[in-house]
């Protein structure tokens, strides 16, 4: 038996990877009855990888340093309830089975006024547990899972792609998945009209670590891709200049915060300047008012995206109206 003392954080993340190295495995309530810790109704018998044993440990070192009086640790319901849920998300990313009965895409439209195009971004969203999908994307994002999830993700995209094949659909995945082989080979195997169908979203901010190595690869899938959240993240032109995307999206934040208006103009026009220059579409996102889009429009921006137009919805034919019915409702 592993025996620590919780009053020392740092002692347990120690023992806790020492004794990981002895290829040793324990439970949740073989730490619990380790530690004296009165933990509820927290009981998986499941055996904890190493990355879990530190999210668990955390928390440990949380509650010791903020218990000082006794070596037992009795926590009240909220903080059970946190634990509960965040084992709950472990235990849902781990088994793929849940995702079907758990998971859904919602889609908003994308208004491209040169070509009148219908277009969508694919959102992923879950029900009927207790964390959102906020709390899943994080977790998931630096575990082997994240891979398969936008896997799935894809797969429920084609079959929509396969009832509208006039929509083009925007698909948000993980840098991290463009990195896997497994990924690489499924974008591979997309059709001719899949792949003009199809544009993949990648957070700027994220994908700053892919060598040229890896965006080779990525280009040799043959998909089209979009710099997603551009500006709030490295502003990494790098990454522009090697992947060629279609289509870079400037992030929402910059049309809510109160940047003065000739400053916000000039870095719209250097981005149109630069989007001429390297072949890529300007999307501003974050567009809620009629003003926002009238002045971009004015300046010559042609692709956006807001609760001016639409917000998620799960039923794909209310998010893509025609072109002419989203032109009579921004005059409405």
């Amino acid at each position: 038996m592993m025996v620590v003392n919780n009053r020392d954080p740092l002692q347990l993340i120690c023992k806790l990877e020492a004794f990981n190295r002895q290829q040793h495995r324990y439970t949740i309530g073989g730490l619990s009855e380790t530690l004296s810790m009165s933990i509820g109704c927290v009981d998986n018998q499941e055996q904890l990888s190493f990355d879990d044993s530190l999210k668990y440990a955390n928390m440990c070192m949380y509650l010791s340093k903020k218990q000082f009086s006794s070596q037992v640790v009795q926590l009240d319901s909220q903080v059970k309830k946190q634990i509960d849920n965040t084992f709950a998300l472990f235990d849902f990313i781990k088994c793929q089975q849940q995702w079907t009965q758990h998971l859904y895409l919602v889609f908003q439209q994308q208004w491209d006024v040169n070509s009148e195009a219908i277009c969508v971004e694919s959102l992923l969203r879950l029900d009927g547990l207790p964390f959102d999908h906020v709390a899943l994307l994080t977790e998931i994002e630096n575990r082997d899972q994240a891979y398969l999830l936008d896997i799935w993700v894809l797969e429920q995209v084609l079959e929509q792609h396969k009832l509208r094949p006039d929509i083009e659909f925007s698909v948000n995945a993980f840098p991290s998945s463009f990195c896997q082989v497994e990924y690489l080979q499924r974008l591979s195997q997309l059709s001719p009209s899949q792949r003009r169908g199809l544009l993949f979203e990648i957070t700027e901010q994220q994908a700053n670590c892919f060598t040229a190595q890896q965006c080779q690869a990525i280009l040799a899938t043959g998909v089209r891709l979009s710099i997603d959240d551009f500006g709030v993240g490295f502003t990494n032109l790098d990454l522009i200049l090697r992947l060629h995307p279609e289509e870079v999206k400037l992030d929402a934040s910059f049309m809510r915060k109160d940047y003065q208006q000739d400053a916000l103009i000039g870095l719209i026009n250097a981005l149109l300047t630069l989007g001429t220059s390297l072949g890529f579409t300007l999307t501003v996102e974050g567009i809620e008012t009629r003003d926002n889009y009238q002045w971009l429009k004015d300046m010559g921006v042609s692709k956006f995206q807001g609760y001016l137009f639409s917000k998620p919805n799960r039923n794909l034919a209310a998010s893509a109206m025609a072109f002419d019915d989203l032109d009579r409702c921004l005059k409405e």
